[in-house]
Formats: structure tokens, sequence, C-alpha cells
């Protein structure tokens, strides 16, 4: 399931015209490139979460006319990033990928999937290793809110979301009805109560497309 109903505000003015599933990365939409990640692991089943523009990804995909299934999610009106699921009618499947439209991953899904399943997961969270670097001098204070020295250029290690999940499809039912809801509130609300795997990768293996910054840079990334 591919989350593809967002605004997209971050890419104007592109997404005035296009929604941002459909922004161009070369010769391919960005939807293309992420559906094309599962297609090389033979996923070829897609739901597709629709809202803004809705009617011109629908006339993409019908002219198209793709070798895989598309079927849509259509919110009549915006439900976050997975409380659209509420509306799924059918759910013979056990398990799902569910991914953001603004993020392409370069995962091995096949190690993904065995990963899930060998750790009985409810939910896997796909986490970047990330490194960054705070381009100051960073000033230290001890308990009493006095300096203790300072840190040149600090570097930190984290995890951070990769927008791709792996889930049980038996969580969909503790979606609420019609909704507005994230991927990361409802994760928070069920932490407690099911079991929760990270599954990390590597930076390089991952580009966001959402914002300007990092879109020119996944440009230069597929020349």
């Amino acid at each position: 399931i591919i989350m593809a109903g967002g605004f997209g505000k971050r890419l104007s003015p592109f997404t005035n015209i296009l929604p941002k599933a459909l922004i161009p990365i070369k010769k391919k939409t960005v939807i293309e490139l992420i559906i094309d990640k599962f297609l090389n692991y033979g996923v070829n089943n897609f739901i597709l979460s629709i809202n803004f523009k809705s009617e011109i990804i629908k006339a993409f995909f019908r002219e198209k006319k793709p070798d895989y299934k598309v079927t849509f999610i259509e919110e009549k009106k915006p439900l976050g990033t997975i409380g659209s699921l509420s509306l799924l009618k059918k759910k013979k499947f056990k398990n799902i990928f569910l991914a953001n439209c603004d993020t392409i991953s370069k995962v091995d899904y096949s190690k993904l999937v065995k990963y899930h399943l060998d750790n009985n997961n409810d939910i896997t969270i796909v986490a970047i290793n990330k490194n960054s670097i705070i381009p100051y001098g960073v000033i230290n204070l001890n308990k009493q809110n006095k300096f203790k020295f300072i840190e040149e250029k600090p570097k930190y290690k984290y995890l951070a979301n990769a927008g791709l999940y792996m889930i049980k499809s038996s969580l969909i039912n503790k979606i609420p009805k019609n909704k507005f809801l994230n991927t990361t509130d409802f994760i928070k609300k069920l932490s407690k109560s099911i079991t929760i795997g990270i599954y990390t990768i590597k930076e390089s293996q991952w580009v966001d497309v959402g914002q300007w910054e990092e879109f020119e840079k996944t440009i230069k990334r597929f020349k």
C-alpha cells in the first residue's frame, strides 16, 4: 500500500500542477520508482491511497496500463499516513508493506520479510542509520545550568524513520473508521501491546524526495 494522497506542499510549485507521486525523476515518476523496487522482489499487487489530485493519478495508471495490479483507496478527506487503511474492504492478505510516496528505499525486501516473520513482529519499521554533524561549537552545561565545556562540531548517530513498514493486516481493524491518523501515532498508541521490530538500512539506501534540497540530490543520483 502506497500513501499517495498528500498535498506535497514542500515541493510547491510543482505540486500546484502535479500530485507529488507523479513528480518526474529523469524518465520515471516518483511512484514508478517506488513500485519498481517492489517489482524486483516479486511484489505485483499495489493499493494506492489517493486524495489530492486523485483523478490525475488514476488517469496516469489508466494510460500506462501496467502489467501489475493497481487499485485505489480514495479518501473523501485527508486521513493521514495510515487512516485510509480503515477504508479497505477486503483483507485476505496476512501482511502488508506500507510505504510513503515521498521516499525511495533500496531495500532487500526478501530479507525484510524474513526478519518480520522470523521475529513474529506485528509491525516492522524500516530505519536509516544516520550520522549528523552539528556545524557549530556546542556549549554543554552542568546540572546547575553553568558552563561545562564546548564541544566543537559534535557528531551524532541516530535511527531515522524511513517511511516504510511491514504490518500484520489484522492490525488494520484497530484503525478508527474515517478518522485522521498518522502511522507514527498509530504505532505509539499500540507500542505497549504489540511486537515492534526495527530493520535498519544504510543512509545510501534511502532518498527523501519530499523536500527541494533532497529532491535535487535525488535527481543527481538518478543520472
